[in-house]
């Protein structure tokens, strides 16, 4: 195994997984709208699938492989020519084999950052068919995954809502924006969402319903502690950021964390959604139903932050 780097490196590791398709290149748009040119490297990886093809892979396994290398060869290259025209330090990368655990093998062995790559259509049928690699990276790399299924248009400044909730995994996002977006190039709105809190009810022996005073004064106090510390969260996430250089403004929202997220996302015309995660593991993910997960699938692009590689 791998071991950690002794020191955190001055510049953030980027691998920017690419197949070539139209997801693949709003994913590097995407990047290139609010990555910073002074701060990350970028390794653009590219795979000539072998074996068993994914889903989305199917129409590139009719061509003969030595034909597939000289393809991969040259999105790479394409690729790489793009970003650094665009002012970004990169190269490039490729491998033979299953995608997604090429790329989770290289993100373990050269401890790479941030992944960031495409990941299908937003809605249920293409993030089953179109995203199955996206999916498996997603739920197997130890490090911060950005997936992006469409990217706003290109030109002006980069938006960026951040979920917080005062979790580890909220706190491993807000390092992860913090380290590979560009402050001056990018504007982030933090949002701490308050659960719907339901209040006792009391059968009283003629049946109707009815709620004690005190019961009242009780469920007060807790929704008002529960919206303070919500605004707590907030404000913190959003003066971590502030202290990054970053313009950040920050409130509270009441409802559900998954659909407020989102709502907000696509009434403020965000480009990216950052969240955090609970965990590694298709199958614990499946039983949580997590908020990132439904994220992920459902907005333009999203950030799950994990662990830092450096």
């Amino acid at each position: 195994l791998a071991s950690a780097p002794s020191s955190r490196e001055a510049h953030v590791k980027v691998l920017c997984a690419t197949d070539g398709f139209k997801p693949a290149l709003q994913a590097s748009q995407l990047l290139q709208r609010i990555g910073s040119k002074d701060r990350i490297e970028i390794t653009v990886m590219s795979v000539t699938h072998t074996g068993i093809p994914a889903p989305e892979h199917m129409p590139l396994m009719l061509d003969p492989l030595p034909s597939r290398r000289e393809d991969t060869l040259a999105i790479v290259d394409a690729a790489v020519e793009k970003l650094v025209a665009a002012g970004f330090k990169a190269g490039g990368h490729t491998a033979e084999g299953h995608p997604g655990q090429e790329i989770v093998r290289s993100v373990e062995e050269d401890w790479f950052d941030l992944i960031v790559m495409g990941g299908g259509r937003r809605s249920w049928l293409g993030n089953r068919l179109l995203g199955s690699v996206s999916t498996y990276v997603l739920h197997s790399s130890p490090w911060s995954v950005l997936i992006v299924h469409e990217a706003l248009s290109e030109g002006g400044e980069g938006r960026v809502l951040v979920g917080a909730d005062g979790s580890r995994g909220s706190d491993f996002t807000i390092s992860a924006l913090a380290r590979f977006a560009d402050p001056a190039g990018t504007k982030i709105a933090v949002i701490s969402v308050v659960p719907p809190y339901s209040p006792l009810l009391f059968p009283d022996p003629g049946g109707a319903v009815h709620i004690p005073p005190e019961a009242v004064e009780q469920n007060q106090e807790i929704e008002k502690q529960m919206r303070n510390r919500a605004q707590r969260q907030a404000e913190g996430a959003a003066a971590q950021l502030r202290d990054g250089g970053f313009e950040v403004e920050a409130h509270i929202a009441t409802g559900s964390p998954t659909e407020e997220l989102l709502k907000e996302a696509e009434s403020g015309d965000f480009d990216l959604v950052a969240v955090g995660s609970r965990g590694l593991g298709p199958f614990r993910r499946a039983l949580l139903g997590s908020v990132s997960d439904h994220v992920v699938r459902h907005s333009r692009a999203a950030l799950v932050g994990r662990r830092l590689a450096a």
